[in-house]
């Protein structure tokens, strides 16, 4: 039947008009996608598709009686397109794609390009000069041994798609095993070859087209949707880099703006964790992250109900809410006690230090961006003034102004020598004579203008300054100390502070080392001081005061009972000497409930047997009553202000007679 041909040969060109499209978008598409697996799958079908366009350029006996080099010629190319066709597959299952240079995309087609034309002249040749020895029999046996090895590398084939865990394979595992199963079918159904003028012969063409149009539809997915789909991705991640902070997912501060509605949001707070660099610094850059999202998850949980909720910088949030029936202050008061709860992580329960800064629609501002700054400076002012939060003030624009100058000349005073120590005498109640004295940092600038240390000190602490300044108090006033008792022949012990950021670093014990060798200053003569806030740190504070205490120098707690807990830490701190606040001595005389509170803090360091010393003790009758309670020493204004070094010598001995005739002999 002459239909039959035809049919053939139209299924037969349909099909080689996918596989050249198919190759043309892959060869178009690698220069885009220069992936190793594209350009191997590229030019295994581009091999296909010369193959079979050589196949069909020579099988016009399907349309006319003329043979032009016989049958032979054209089998043999299909037969080794049906042996290529497997391999695109196979090559989809490489565990590790990797992107490849267009060089190397260059080269892979000209040799895919040189070898099949040498394959097609080599089979011409061939079959040209040897025609009467190559026989239709032998083709068939050829043709059985290639399908049979295609059929096992489809095999391979599924079994390497099952193997497959990584990423890459999961979007077109679905589509290559339907794939891989048409090329089966169309491999089976070939190997049971019937002759071509048998009508069950367009079923085989026409499974082998089913298999080229899926195929089709698998390529167009790695080539076009798959890559266009990754950009998009990418397009969205970049987009939520800019706009979203990618540790906690929160509107960064680019975007968060966008979020505000004024009049809706009405109020703007501020907040700053002043511990997470600290437990960054010590658990690490992940522990970090993870603390900062389970802090974001309690502001979450406590902020008022509409509230927009974003992360300016690495330890600064914002969130602003709507306007709220209740009083502001209380909503402050709430968060802050809630916030400030410790946070439980990696076995410690780490204090958050959680600081807030308030500005108010239309109370301070209409404007967002000014709403904004608002709440930081009001924020910073907070730390500056030690309290857990604070409301924007017209007047904190100029202080903070006059920080920022403050800032600005510092490294100047440094340089130079504008800062010195003035030292302030501490006086032993029992013997009625100064033995000790502590170091207290002042700055006079080149004008003659004096700078009040609560000014000041806070910038050295946050510009990293105090590290420097720290190690120059140290070495000069165990210099001082050896200096006063080689000019006047007599000891006397000095108590230096340090800083936060001094024991925070690794070196503090060779700089204490190093002042105490230089200068000649017996350890027992020098006395540390560190704040109560700092030992609540205890197990790294410990560590570092039970280093220095090995070196025999003297460790005291200053402004004792402002801290936190102090009960829980205290019994198992190397402390020798407890300093009671100032704010605790003036409760003396204001009623027997307000002093039953220094009573209970005397008492404490007395069971603990440590040294009590009272500060800021500025009348008679708080010397008179401090003495009473049994501390050990006194230090104020009522016995001596802070004095240059060359006026300590003439005030101590003025106060040893003093308060030898006065008050030692009724207290030995």
């Amino acid at each position: 039947m002459l239909y039959k041909p035809y049919i053939l040969f139209a299924i037969h060109l349909f099909y080689v008009i996918l596989i050249a499209s198919l190759a043309i978008q892959l060869l178009l598409s690698t220069r885009f996608d220069l992936s190793n697996i594209v350009v191997w799958q590229g030019t295994l079908i581009a091999a296909i598709a010369m193959m079979e366009i050589a196949s069909i350029a020579l099988s016009q006996e399907l349309i006319s009686s003329r043979s032009i080099l016989g049958e032979n010629l054209s089998e043999w190319f299909k037969i080794i397109s049906l042996f290529l066709l497997p391999f695109i597959l196979l090559v989809q299952t490489v565990k590790l794609p990797k992107v490849v240079s267009a060089a190397y995309r260059v080269k892979m087609y000209i040799a895919m390009f040189l070898s099949v034309n040498a394959i097609i002249g080599g089979v011409y040749i061939y079959v040209r000069f040897f025609n009467k020895i190559v026989a239709f029999v032998e083709i068939d046996v050829v043709r059985t041994v290639v399908i049979v090895c295609a059929m096992i590398v489809c095999l391979w084939t599924f079994y390497a798609y099952k193997l497959q865990r990584f990423e890459q394979a999961k979007p077109i595992r679905h589509m290559a095993f339907v794939t891989n199963i048409a090329l089966l079918i169309y491999l089976i159904m070939e190997l049971s070859y019937v002759d071509m003028n048998n009508f069950n012969f367009l079923f085989i063409q026409a499974s082998k087209v089913v298999y080229v149009t899926l195929m089709f539809r698998m390529m167009y997915f790695v080539s076009v949707e798959q890559p266009y789909l990754r950009l998009a991705q990418k397009r969205e991640k970049m987009q939520t880099m800019a706009y979203y902070d990618d540790v906690t997912n929160l509107p960064n501060k680019r975007y968060l703006p966008t979020l505000l509605e004024l009049g809706k949001h009405t109020m703007f707070v501020a907040i700053k964790i002043e511990r997470l660099p600290y437990i960054r610094s010590i658990l690490g850059e992940d522990n970090a992250n993870a603390f900062i999202r389970l802090f974001v998850q309690r502001v979450q949980y406590v902020m008022p109900r509409g509230s927009v909720l974003g992360r300016l910088d690495e330890n600064h949030l914002l969130f602003a809410c709507e306007r709220q029936l209740i009083d502001e202050q209380l909503v402050c008061e709430q968060l802050i006690m809630a916030l400030n709860e410790p946070v439980k992580m990696c076995e410690y329960s780490l204090q958050p230090n959680t600081v807030m800064g308030v500005s108010l629609f239309e109370i301070h501002s209409t404007n967002l961006v000014e709403l904004i700054e608002m709440a930081q400076l009001a924020m910073e002012d907070a730390i500056v003034r030690q309290k857990t939060f604070e409301f924007y003030d017209g007047k904190l624009a100029v202080e903070t102004q006059q920080r920022l100058q403050l800032e600005h000349e510092l490294p100047s005073a440094i340089a130079n020598n504008e800062m010195y120590l003035e030292y302030q005498p501490k006086l032993n109640i029992k013997t009625g004579k100064v033995e000790a004295v502590e170091a207290l940092l002042r700055w006079r600038q080149s004008s003659g203008a004096f700078i009040s240390p609560m000014k000041f000190i806070p910038i050295l602490e946050r510009t990293g300054m105090m590290i420097k300044v720290g190690r120059w108090i140290l070495q000069q006033a165990c210099v001082d100390a050896v200096s006063y008792e080689r000019i006047y022949g007599t000891p006397i012990q000095v108590a230096v502070n340090l800083s936060v950021s001094q024991l925070m670093q690794r070196s503090i014990i060779d700089d204490v080392k190093k002042a105490l060798k230089t200068s000649g200053l017996a350890p027992h003569l020098l006395e540390l001081e560190i704040t109560e806030s700092m030992s609540m740190n205890s197990d790294m504070m410990g560590t570092v005061l039970q280093q220095l205490k090995e070196l025999g120098v003297q460790v005291a707690i200053d402004d004792f009972g402002t801290g936190y807990s102090s009960l829980s830490y205290l019994k198992d701190f190397p402390a020798d000497t407890l300093k009671v606040d100032r704010s605790f001595v003036e409760l003396i005389g204001r009623g027997r409930r307000d002093e039953a509170v220094l009573e209970t803090v005397i008492t404490l360091g007395q069971k603990l047997q440590l040294t009590i010393v009272a500060e800021g003790v500025e009348t008679a009758e708080q010397l008179q009553y401090v003495s009473m309670r049994g501390c050990h020493y006194i230090q104020g204004y009522y016995i001596s202000k802070p004095l240059p070094f060359s006026q300590l010598f003439e005030c101590i001995t003025q106060i040893n007679k003093t308060y030898y005739v006065n008050y030692a002999g009724e207290y030995i």
